[in-house]
């Protein structure tokens, strides 16, 4: 199975982003999409059977309690030494990381997985900060713009020439920020959040990030969808995740609109 197992630092870096919003709005962001049940039995079912899903199902949920209950406690000390970044440290995580993405890769779940649980272990202090800072920019600069070369490389927009096709991308990408949006948008509301906060969790919901050009490249892969298919979900995967931050930014200048007037008013 081939795969680009470095998806789960990209994908880490769409979360960050989020979860910097987020904290504008004084929220907590969960960090537990990527690592979802249903996506992981969806993406193990995709084998050969049940078999192989039960395997790595019970594989990744192994996987997932040595990463909770046995890793920090085993990592703790050797990043608790010194707070000055050796390079020790840099070369034993990039060897846990791919390990852990063989691992998954083994059992029958995407790469991608490994890297989020193995991501969970690691402790939190001064030197696993200063690995993500050197880390970063090479994932940024580098393996970012080839995953996104890797899923163009698959995508034909030739397919959609034709009017209908173009009429059922639009209604596609329409439909998924409508439903998305709107359903997140009435959550927020029904649990006591304010509008300019649940504006705020619509719009950042709303983007689809990097975990779904992996699904619709697995599905691509698979047969399970077509060329012309994938080409419309990669389009909105790519446009709902480039508008996230505007959306976010103009969700928010338009719910302080009423704020500041009422403030004018009273003065």
């Amino acid at each position: 199975m081939t795969k680009i197992i470095t998806c789960s630092e990209l994908r880490y870096r769409t979360l960050d982003e989020l979860e910097a919003l987020f904290r504008t709005l004084q929220i907590e962001f969960g960090r537990t999409a990527p690592g979802s049940p249903e996506r992981t039995i969806v993406l193990a079912s995709l084998g050969d059977g049940p078999a192989t899903a039960w395997t790595a199902i019970l594989a990744g949920a192994s996987f997932a309690v040595l990463c909770v209950f046995l890793l920090p406690r085993l990592l703790a000390p050797l990043f608790a030494r010194s707070e000055i970044i050796e390079h020790q440290h840099i070369a034993l995580t990039l060897v846990l990381f791919l390990l852990a993405a063989w691992g998954m890769d083994a059992a029958g779940i995407h790469a991608v997985f490994g890297g989020f649980l193995l991501g969970t272990a690691m402790p939190r202090g001064p030197v696993t900060d200063r690995i993500k800072n050197q880390l970063e920019p090479v994932t940024v600069v580098l393996l970012l713009p080839l995953f996104f070369t890797f899923s163009g490389l698959h995508t034909d927009l030739t397919g959609l020439a034709s009017l209908d096709r173009i009429a059922l991308a639009l209604g596609i990408v329409a439909a998924s920020i409508l439903a998305k949006g709107s359903a997140c948008y009435a959550a927020a509301r029904l649990s006591g959040r304010p509008h300019r906060i649940a504006l705020g969790i619509a719009a950042l919901m709303n983007a689809r990030g990097l975990m779904e050009l992996i699904v619709i490249n697995i599905g691509l892969q698979r047969g399970l969808i077509g060329p012309e298919l994938f080409a419309i979900l990669t389009l909105m995967a790519v446009i709902t995740t480039v508008m996230a931050t505007p959306l976010f930014d103009w969700s928010q200048t338009t719910a302080d609109r009423p704020n500041a007037r009422a403030l004018q008013e009273r003065g």
